[in-house]
């Protein structure tokens, strides 16, 4: 037992290593309470052989079990990323997310590091460390994304608990996990979003006949059907992989009606709720009508197509565009999921068979399973004296409001 001990700068330390498939590594000898190791040699003796009582418990248990595997956490980081591309249940973009955020950790416990060997407490510090690193905008990483961090981590346990090379996912056990904090979403009132789709409409663009897999030359620029874009992502609150995964048939103008549902460009969607259908307003289906007959020739499959790679290509992002988009109407940085945000506040104010609509309709419309969701970012709007039957954005509908920011547009 003795000479498991030993000493650093006054204070007692234990080589738990032989029993790393259990958790065991070189471990601080600390009193319950205590922050630091203890100094005196009597208590470091009585905490150590509670420790090894401790490992030996879990080594017969994972005999028992069957639980006597080891790895690096980096191969089987690797492993687990293809087994779950294999299985077909995740996005690409889900994916590679996953793939981003198991790689920072195999960085921080080393790749060789025995995957049976990381405890409850470890996480609880890589938890601290994440909390603490730099994020884009200057400050650090929020809540939100050390929760989305931990998730892969806890999943990549799960698999390897299931297949024997760990007894315990040590990430069920922390005590404190990150908590995102509650915020209403951010959306924009109708008199901007309907300068948006206004600014699309106007925005000037370099018209690709083909693009690089046609033979085509690309120019630099505006998307080239932004502007039907733009209002169908304000007018249906779809989500972005929703919105550039929409194929012709998935539009019914005699029907008005919107099928989101998997294809082959998008074969999952995010949940098992996003498969639904979504009203086409008047307004967009204005637009959609005229953007699909004058373009009837050249549109095959998806509703907006890549202009830069082949012409059945799924565009990955247009945020370049929808920057132009935002310059030109005055309000600046524009995203899809924002026209969402926008699209959702708009539509829990609306009524529906004459009365106010009900959040858990708005909440399947938008691909939500219940209503929380809504309830907590959009549930301040529900009481409102004036209602519409319908959705719309339309300029006249605003032109006191923005008479100023189209004579800038119109300049």
């Amino acid at each position: 037992m003795s000479s498991r001990l030993y000493k650093r700068n006054e204070r007692w330390y234990a080589d738990l290593r032989d029993y790393a498939s259990v958790g065991g590594r070189q471990e601080t000898l600390k009193p319950k309470g205590e922050q630091r190791a203890t100094k005196d040699e009597d208590v470091a003796i009585i905490l150590l052989a509670a420790r090894v009582k401790q490992l030996e418990e879990l080594q017969r248990g994972a005999h028992l079990l069957g639980v006597n595997k080891r790895t690096g956490i980096g191969s089987f980081a690797e492993r687990h990323l293809i087994l779950k591309a294999s299985e077909g249940r995740s996005r690409p973009g889900h994916l590679k997310n996953v793939q981003t955020h198991l790689q920072r950790i195999v960085n921080y416990f080393g790749e060789g590091r025995d995957l049976a060997s990381i405890t409850t407490v470890e996480v609880g510090e890589w938890v601290r460390w994440m909390s603490k690193q730099p994020n884009k905008r200057g400050g650090t990483l929020t809540q939100a994304t050390t929760r989305h961090a931990l998730t892969p981590l806890s999943d990549l346990f799960k698999r390897a608990k299931s297949e024997g090379y760990c007894l315990q996912n040590p990430t069920t056990d922390l005590y404190h996990k990150p908590t995102p904090e509650q915020r209403t979403a951010e959306y924009w009132e109708p008199w901007q979003v309907a300068l948006l789709i206004e600014a699309a409409r106007t925005l000037p663009h370099d018209i690709v006949v083909g693009g690089r897999g046609n033979g085509g030359t690309i120019k630099a620029g505006t998307y080239p059907w932004i502007y039907p874009l733009v209002a169908t992502a304000a007018l249906t609150g779809l989500r972005k992989s929703e919105l550039l995964g929409l194929t012709l048939d998935d539009v019914d103008l005699h029907l008005n009606r919107i099928f989101v549902r998997p294809n082959q460009y998008r074969p999952l969607l995010k949940t098992k709720h996003s498969t639904r259908t979504v009203p086409i307003w008047p307004q967009l289906r204005d637009i959609l009508l005229q953007y699909i007959n004058e373009r009837a020739e050249e549109l095959d499959g998806l509703l907006f197509p890549s202009h830069r790679n082949s012409r059945n290509g799924m565009l990955g992002s247009v945020d370049g565009s929808l920057d132009r988009v935002g310059l030109r109407a005055g309000i600046g940085r524009t995203r899809l999921q924002v026209f969402r945000h926008s699209y959702i506040s708009t539509r829990v104010q609306t009524l529906d068979g004459g009365q106010p609509i009900s959040l858990f309709t708005v909440a399947r419309e938008v691909g939500h399973s219940g209503i929380a969701l809504i309830e907590q970012r959009y549930g301040h709007l529900v009481h409102v004296s004036i209602r519409t039957d319908v959705v719309e954005f339309r300029m006249d509908h605003y032109a006191d409001r923005v008479v100023d920011q189209v004579a800038l547009m119109a300049s």
